[in-house]
């Protein structure tokens, strides 16, 4: 199972608890889980993806030009398991 799959499925808390209690991912990639869980967290420093998108869409100074690369994977990632 892909990991946006597994967040899709289960939710991203079960995808946090499985990163800290696993050592192997029952058929899914840890790292790739790993990834779309930091990315969630990021989103949600926004304030969610609503608002991820609308800073993006802004592209208002909030962050530096390295950040908006980080802030445009991130939506990515968050979009591919909603």
């Amino acid at each position: 199972m892909r990991a946006n799959e597994y967040i899709k499925k289960y939710g991203i808390e079960v995808a946090k608890k499985a990163i800290s209690e696993c050592s192997y991912g029952y058929g899914i990639d840890l790292v790739d889980l790993k990834h779309l869980v930091e990315s969630h967290e990021y989103i949600e420093s926004f304030g969610g993806l609503r608002e991820a998108k609308r800073t993006f869409e802004m592209r208002h100074g909030v962050i530096n030009l390295d950040g908006w690369d980080k802030l445009k994977l991130a939506i990515a990632d968050v979009e591919s398991y909603q």
